[in-house]
């Protein structure tokens, strides 16, 4: 858990990582790689929303489920309340 005054700092964080990520994936060559991580990139921001973003939130993790193999789990953990566990 973090820390309730750390909340937000702790999804920018997490927001500035994935960013530089997919640019680091771009750079080196790694297209598709750098779309997942355009794709997750939008996900801490409905998080930390104060108001209700869950559908925001399920429609990018359905799409992310529908375009990327690896992830095609990720919707139906999220329906079902499991972890997202690789």
């Amino acid at each position: 858990m973090i820390q309730a005054d750390k909340y937000q700092s702790a999804l920018q964080s997490l927001n500035t990582i994935l960013t530089r990520a997919r640019w680091m994936a771009y750079e080196a060559e790694h297209p598709e790689l750098a779309e997942l991580l355009d794709a997750a990139e939008i996900l801490p921001t409905y998080i930390a929303q104060p108001e209700d973003a869950t559908d925001a939130f399920r429609a990018s993790l359905e799409s992310i489920s529908e375009q990327f193999d690896c992830c095609s789990h990720v919707i139906h953990d999220f329906d079902s309340s499991r972890s997202c566990v690789p």
